[in-house]
């Protein structure tokens, strides 16, 4: 058996096949045949891509999430920040209503000259 390479440039897989090959000089003739198969390039380029999208849409997911719990946090902060807000505002109110009243009694009294 004889040996050898052969270089193909610019082929695509329609090329592969089998391939009969005929040498012959003054000495004779030899005859081989050669089955080629092509197989495409890893695709490096698409891998680091899909790879760099899919640690950045990861981020992203994070970030959203990180966003809705700090939002969240907030939330409740503010709602009980409300509701003590709501006591005070009703204790207030209150008082003002008493001081009415008294007021209102104050002048009572001495309109009618208790």
């Amino acid at each position: 058996p004889v040996e050898g390479t052969i270089n193909v440039r610019n082929v695509s897989a329609s090329a592969s096949g089998t391939y009969r090959c005929v040498a012959s000089n003054r000495v004779g003739s030899e005859e081989c045949i050669l089955h080629l198969q092509v197989t495409p390039p890893r695709n490096t380029a698409g891998i680091i891509a899909g790879s760099i999208i899919a640690v950045l849409l990861i981020l992203i997911l994070l970030a959203i999430i990180l966003f809705c719990f700090c939002r969240s946090r907030k939330r409740k902060k503010y709602e009980k920040e409300i509701c003590n807000e709501i006591r005070y505002a009703n204790q207030t109110s209150i008082n003002v209503a008493r001081r009415c009243r008294l007021i209102r009694q104050w002048k009572y009294s001495n309109s009618v000259g208790i």
